[in-house]
């Protein structure tokens, strides 16, 4: 409880959230503790292992300001704020919001793996369907790879938010193998195959002892998606 009401030190930028509770005005505390600005610091993260943000969200600047504001088409709210009243937010042009919801993947039936450059995709036989950042903060685009035409987009090429992007690659990935793009199927319970564990020794792939064969699959999938799409993006 003194780290999480009573603790100042607002160079910490990391906060691992490993207690739940139902309040919400605690758990803002708690995350807030590394939320406060400081010279040098350029973010925070948090990371919930509880659960707690699955209950309770931040407070946002419509939480905050008791004005009424009038907000452009396309323009933020910080962005109208600042238009409304300059010296009323002092410091807000050179802070920036990025989040994703994390659970939103692990909490999905569909299997979603996260490349080692931090890119989610899911995997659906050779071909592999992954999120790219969209044009405006929170938005994203779908992309799909196959070894025979590298990645592709779609036509047209819309952005969503997060949840209708994943939603989207999720059907066309169930369309393209739905027995391998499924989080529950029962072949990932199975003992892993000779081609999987001959497949991981050449690929240098280190395979966990008693791991099943979704777990080893789930690694190929990593070590392929991290090789083409990692990729992809740095020569993009």
């Amino acid at each position: 409880m003194v780290l999480t009401e009573g603790f100042d030190a607002p160079w910490a930028s990391c906060a691992v959230i490993a207690r739940p509770t139902k309040s919400a005005a605690l758990y803002v505390q708690m995350v807030g503790r590394v939320l406060r600005p400081w010279e040098g610091k350029r973010d925070a993260l948090v990371l919930d292992v509880m659960g707690a943000s699955t209950r309770h969200k931040l407070a946002t600047l419509a939480d905050l300001t008791e004005r009424e504001l009038t907000v452009d088409d396309g323009e933020s709210l910080a962005a109208a704020a600042l238009a409304d009243d300059p010296a009323a937010l002092p410091g807000l042009r050179s802070v920036a919001v990025d989040w994703q919801d994390v659970s939103l993947f692990d909490e999905s039936p569909v299997r979603w793996l996260r490349t080692q450059g931090g890119t989610w995709f899911i995997p659906a036989g050779d071909t592999l369907y992954f999120l790219v950042p969209g044009d405006e903060l929170g938005a994203y685009r779908i992309r799909r790879s196959t070894p025979a035409e590298g990645v592709r987009a779609p036509s047209p090429d819309p952005q969503y938010p997060l949840e209708f992007a994943m939603r989207w690659a999720e059907i066309y990935a169930q369309r393209s193998a739905r027995h391998l793009a499924r989080r529950g199927a029962g072949w990932r319970h199975r003992p892993p195959s000779s081609k999987q564990l001959s497949y991981c020794r050449f690929k240098q792939i280190t395979v966990p002892l008693g791991a099943t064969a979704g777990e080893v699959s789930d690694l190929q999938a990593i070590h392929q998606a991290s090789a083409y799409i990692d990729g992809w993006a740095r020569a993009a």
